[in-house]
């Protein structure tokens, strides 16, 4: 198995008003920093809705090869959840977004992409949500989110799968009374083990064999025999 590197990309997005309407119809916020958030907030008058863009190098996968299972994972760094909700996993392949607030030249890009509609799809095609969801009750820092069953044919054979993360809170349009949001590691993160993945199984000539790509690019060097 090779080694990939590349650099992080995960980011979240996240509109703030002191209108709910508005809080969840624009983004006009973006960070990559250390943290990868999903939900909805309200703390002092504003509301504050969050939701996350990651992005795996799946390009090790050979082109002849058929991909026939794929999970994902999120390792919980924070919950600040006082209302339980769920996460919910979408294919979307949003635009690059750069860190930023505001008019910096930047604020329709990254209200597109927050959007999760065509204008910030890099094939111009609105997200879709994957069948499975993870609910927060009962979970807590150090949890894993996973994500199972997804579609096989999204994974990208010759560049990167991209994904997004959205509070079910949000997308039912119910707005906060107080904290609803969890937080989880990036591609950033020191420790790999705590780093978003992506697991793939795919058949190769030889059999099934497994594969973990990481958020930040990087593939184990181990493989996992199927």
């Amino acid at each position: 198995m090779t080694r990939f590197n590349s650099d992080p990309d995960d980011l979240f997005i996240f509109g703030e008003h002191t209108i709910y309407a508005s809080a969840r119809s624009t983004g006009n916020n973006s960070n990559d920093g250390d943290a990868l958030f999903a939900g909805q907030n309200y703390y002092s008058g504003w509301y504050s809705v969050r939701k996350g863009f990651l992005r795996f190098d799946t390009s090790a996968i050979p082109d002849a090869d058929t991909v026939t299972a794929v999970s994902l994972g999120l390792t919980c760094s924070q919950d600040s959840s006082d209302t339980d909700f769920s996460v919910y996993l979408y294919k979307y392949d949003w635009k690059e977004v750069p860190d930023g607030s505001g008019a910096d030249g930047n604020e329709v890009l990254r209200d597109d992409v927050f959007d999760m509609g065509v204008a910030g799809s890099r094939s111009g095609v609105a997200a879709v949500k994957e069948t499975a969801e993870v609910g927060t009750a009962g979970k807590s820092q150090y949890n894993v989110y996973e994500f199972t069953a997804l579609d096989t044919t999204w994974v990208a054979k010759t560049g990167w799968t991209y994904y997004a993360i959205r509070s079910s809170r949000d997308v039912d349009n119910i707005a906060p009374t107080g904290a609803e949001y969890v937080v989880f590691y990036v591609g950033e993160t020191t420790i790999e083990a705590y780093r978003p993945y992506l697991d793939v199984t795919y058949s190769t000539a030889s059999g099934s064999q497994s594969a973990r790509f990481y958020a930040d690019g990087v593939i184990s060097p181990v493989p996992f025999n199927g």
